[in-house]
């Protein structure tokens, strides 16, 4: 075996969930004899939900004349509805990040989500969990290379460092389990394309909520550390030490690595101090696009400016996609359609002073890793973009920003997850740009589990 490859005989299965604050991926384990890559297959929930891409799903629910649906399906439905003041949840994790959790999940979700007032935020997260579920289930059936008795796996799920892993874990454990009650009876109810009544999910939430828990969730694991597991599990050329920066929709987790000694080959441990998880993420570049945008549109009305900027919010990371894909976006609203060029972003005061306070948090934690690996006699370490903001251009003049801010004497690789790396078993190259994003499904599947960071030690080759 090579120095990254690591032996998982006697190793459990499951799977691990990673419900993002835009889209949805999962993945399952495989106990088998050889390198982790080989361990672990990305499930095609995507294509089980009807999703443009096949192992994306959009993290959407959208309550509509009585009926719950989820996903594509919720989404095309708040489209249609913005003219009437009903929006969709979005962001399901977002909710976990409270400080008191238990209060935040008991608070009912606002009328222009659920105009019936019967929802609660746990019930909606209970809900969509049980809607992945089903997606995972119907994966599962369709792919013949997997185990079929994958179906009963033990579930892990992947959050952002909030808090410490056992006390999301606390919270996590019993919504797991009512939503696999909910998912058994509700069934492909879930993903009809006119979703399940609000009296069916009521019904079923009561149900589960009255059962004793069945224990499926195995375990929490931060973003940041799958991002390191899916780093030593596929990467062709690992570095002694790497930053991780993590752009999702909602937060960026940012951690450093280091590869150790271990029993079965070296194992990556965390570098002291350079933990951080911030608010400076995709949903806020979203905002920056929608406002420019409504700019354009010149609309005198308030009314007319709140449908636009509901319209727009279900539409930016598409734009943001197209912008930064080919260095334009248009956007169609009332019969006038108006375009925004790349450069008129880049050079908004608002988004300069994002990437200027995401660079300044950058550059904290590459200076602990740095201390670490220059102190150590190590010349070179590598700065990987994770997330599906890894592949937006800017976040590269991020990273080179925060390693000229943090005074980086090591020479620093930029480097997206995926590039030039081993892809999983199974897995379409055409899919490789969705690589960072289904990484941290991957990457939470292999996983050692661990709470607090080490004090790292380079690898002996």
């Amino acid at each position: 075996m090579s120095s990254l490859e690591t032996s998982f005989a006697g190793a459990k299965r499951r799977i691990c969930l990673d419900f993002g604050t835009a889209f949805s991926k999962a993945s399952a384990f495989v106990e088998i004899e050889g390198p982790a890559r080989e361990a672990v297959h990305a499930l095609a929930i995507g294509a089980a939900a009807g999703a443009d891409h096949p192992l994306l799903t959009p993290s959407v629910m959208f309550v509509d004349q009585g009926r719950i649906l989820f996903g594509p399906r919720a989404l095309e439905r708040a489209r249609a509805c913005v003219a009437v003041e009903r929006d969709p949840i979005l962001s399901f994790k977002l909710i976990l990040a409270a400080r008191d959790i238990e209060q935040a999940l008991n608070l009912k979700v606002r009328p222009s989500v659920d105009p019936t007032g019967t929802l609660r935020y746990r019930d909606a997260l209970v809900l969509y969990l049980a809607y992945l579920d089903q997606l995972i289930l119907a994966a599962i059936h369709r792919d013949e290379t997997l185990p079929q008795d994958l179906l009963g796996a033990p579930r892990r799920y992947t959050s952002p460092i909030w808090r410490t892993r056992a006390e999301g874990d606390r919270a996590m454990a019993r919504l797991f389990d009512e939503a696999a009650i909910v998912s058994a009876r509700l069934g492909s109810m879930l993903l009809a394309s006119d979703g399940a009544s609000i009296a069916q999910c009521k019904d079923a939430l009561d149900k589960a909520q009255q059962a004793l828990g069945i224990g499926q969730l195995e375990a929490g694991v931060f973003e940041a550390h799958a991002a390191a597991a899916a780093y030593g599990a596929f990467s062709r050329n690992a570095r002694d030490f790497m930053l991780v920066i993590d752009m999702g929709a909602g937060t960026t987790d940012i951690a450093g690595f280091a590869l150790k000694p271990g029993a079965q080959g070296p194992v990556l441990a965390e570098v002291a101090g350079a933990r951080q998880s911030c608010g400076l993420a995709g949903d806020e570049i979203d905002q920056i696009i929608s406002s420019l945008l409504i700019e354009k549109f010149k609309l005198k009305h308030r009314e007319d400016q709140a449908v636009l900027w509901r319209s727009l919010g279900l539409s930016a990371r598409g734009l943001k996609r197209d912008l930064f894909l080919n260095g334009k976006c248009s956007f169609l609203h009332a019969g006038a359609s108006r375009s925004l060029q790349l450069k008129e972003l880049l050079r908004s005061r608002r988004f300069k002073e994002f990437c200027a306070a995401l660079t300044a948090a950058c550059a904290i934690s590459m200076r602990a890793l740095h201390t670490n690996a220059f102190g150590q006699g190590n010349e070179r370490l590598s700065i990987l973009l994770a997330g599906g903001g890894a592949n937006l251009s800017f976040l590269r003049d991020v990273a080179a920003d925060a390693a000229g801010q943090a005074g980086v004497r090591a020479q620093a690789d930029i480097e997206i997850f995926g590039e030039n790396w081993y892809l999983p078993n199974g897995f379409d190259p055409n899919l490789a740009n969705a690589f960072p994003q289904v990484a941290i499904a991957l990457g939470g599947a292999l996983a050692t589990l661990t709470d607090e960071p080490m004090a790292a030690e380079p690898a002996t080759s």
